[in-house]
């Protein structure tokens, strides 16, 4: 009576419990999935009149393929030869980085 007592303030479920709430979760479960099979089975495809196939050609064989657009290759200005643009953010960073590495080495000797 103590440990039942015990568990009850503590707020830890007993065993019985446990075993209802698992039940409850498994009839509940089993209810959704019906109802999920229902709405399957209920759910046809009737193909309209629109997309029924046209007599006298296959589907696929009448669409005729749609040309690619072509694209000219891209060239970044980055890539090209012999152009330096202007400095990045990141260049100027790690120059400021390695200028001042620089000055504390100098510094330590």
């Amino acid at each position: 009576l103590a440990v039942q007592v015990r568990d009850r303030v503590r707020g830890v479920p007993s065993e019985e419990q446990d075993a209802q709430y698992m039940s409850r979760l498994r009839s509940r479960k089993a209810e959704v999935s019906t109802q999920l099979e229902q709405r399957r089975a209920a759910t046809r495809f009737e193909p309209s009149e629109d997309t029924a196939p046209t007599e006298g050609g296959d589907v696929l064989t009448d669409v005729a393929p749609t040309p690619r657009a072509t694209r000219k290759p891209v060239t970044k200005p980055g890539l090209t030869p012999g152009k330096k643009e202007e400095e990045s953010y990141t260049e100027r960073l790690l120059k400021a980085k390695k200028k001042v590495w620089e000055e504390r080495e100098r510094n330590d000797e």
